[in-house]
């Protein structure tokens, strides 16, 4: 259900507690209007709210198999599959749904059809059946694996409540065998010799040069930054106190914001703590806040990028890495007047590919999508004043929304600028 566009904009409580409520999210999301168009439903039930008499609604139930909608369910298995996975999907312990085979005094369901027990539409419609006296109430029950019993299992002789501290070593213990576990350098960088600094991850100290840094020119160690940040700290304190909500707008930032803004061509900036919260946090909102969005994202993305598509629930198209063709073909099978957005990088962080800017703005255009470019990679390294792709190839007024970095090359020179009262024109 997760995997379901349609199903996932509601919560668990509200699908076990009527099925009715679906209905109403129907025409928002392409995968179930396409499911529903077409389905003939019949059988109706008596609602009543506070302001009104009871009325009849629409059920949600299909006259006979031949038009059952669960048969396009991506989660049921005709009986073929059925045959092969029975074994693996239905018997062992481990699997997350209990499969129901359906039979003909079932309502009419086909023996070639295997339904899991957690699918809402499903409950729905044995709810419906049972309300009308043609099915008898079931138990559902699951199947659940002895290591996961471990964890519900209770003691009436004893009343030490959950151990909490065995989990959690146990889960610690999953990921030191299975090599996820992190284990972190311990270092101090030297001030006075970049880019040395003193490894203690041995318990020994021992010199190391440290080159997997963002501070590319060690900047951050010149003396005039130096100067200038404790002179600062000593004029305005350390920190803000607080966030913008709580303690407002520093001047400086809102200084920095306008230039990052004149840089890359835009009427506005906002700082993040980091770009994986910029690029999270802006696809989220933009997933969330406009109705019907789908988002199509290069299969390539940061994860950054995909995580703020994944919260934001929204329905998302994934088209092949840099595929201008891929892409133009799954835009034309959205409606034009539904909204939707193309997020993708210029400069890809794990592969290093440059994006054809051009042709992917030419598609997101022609079929009126908004654009939403990753230039984290590329500021620094191209156009004229280090803005990235989009400026080196003359696109920066096509794109709708840009990400960049303070932690690379142009935006580090900038604050050095900035803080050493260079002339900053020259980085616009």
């Amino acid at each position: 259900m997760t995997s379901c566009p349609f199903l996932r904009k509601l919560s668990p409580t509200v699908i076990q507690r009527d099925v009715q409520q679906l209905v109403k999210l129907i025409p928002k999301c392409p995968f179930a209007s396409r499911l529903f168009a077409g389905t003939p439903l019949c059988s109706t039930r008596m609602c009543s709210t506070v302001a009104s008499e009871p009325h009849s609604e629409q059920s949600l139930v299909c006259k006979n198999v031949s038009e059952c909608l669960l048969k396009k369910c991506p989660y049921t298995l005709n009986s073929s599959e059925l045959a092969s996975s029975e074994s693996h999907s239905c018997s062992q312990t481990t699997n997350s749904y209990n499969c129901e085979r359906s039979h003909d005094h079932s309502g009419g369901f086909s023996n070639e059809m295997s339904i899991p027990n957690t699918c809402a539409l499903f409950a729905g419609w044995r709810k419906s059946m049972v309300d009308k006296g043609c099915l008898q109430p079931t138990v559902q029950s699951r199947n659940i694996a002895s290591e996961d019993l471990k964890l519900f299992e209770s003691n009436d002789d004893n009343d030490s409540g959950f151990e909490y501290n065995e989990f959690f070593a146990s889960e610690v213990e999953k990921k030191k065998k299975d090599s996820t576990y992190r284990v972190f350098r311990r270092i101090l960088r030297d001030a006075a010799e970049f880019p040395f600094a003193d490894d203690y991850s041995t318990g020994v100290k021992r010199r190391v040069a440290v080159w997997c840094s963002n501070d590319y020119l060690g900047m951050s160690w010149h003396p005039k930054v130096q100067e200038v940040a404790i002179s600062t700290i000593r004029k305005h304190g350390v920190g803000s106190g607080g966030t913008r909500n709580i303690s407002g707008n520093s001047m400086l930032h809102e200084e920095l914001e306008a230039e990052l803004a004149d840089l890359h061509g835009k009427p506005a900036a906002l700082v993040f703590t980091s770009c994986y919260v910029a690029n999270e946090a802006a696809l989220h909102t933009l997933g969330t806040r406009i109705p019907g969005l789908t988002i199509f994202s290069d299969a390539g993305n940061h994860a950054s990028m995909i995580h703020g598509i994944r919260t934001s629930r929204c329905p998302k198209v994934i088209y092949r890495h840099n595929d201008i063709k891929h892409l133009s073909s799954l835009l034309s099978t959205v409606p034009r007047s539904s909204a939707k957005l193309v997020a993708f990088e210029t400069v890809h962080s794990m592969s290093g590919d440059v994006c054809p800017l051009k042709g992917l703005l030419d598609v997101v255009e022609a079929n009126k999508a908004l654009s939403f470019v990753d230039e984290v990679h590329a500021v620094g390294l191209y156009g004229t004043h280090g803005a990235g792709v989009a400026e080196r190839d003359g696109q920066m007024h096509r794109i709708d929304a840009i990400t960049g970095t303070l932690g690379k090359l142009v935006y580090l020179l900038y604050k050095v600028a900035l803080s050493c009262g260079y002339n900053t024109t020259v980085y616009k």
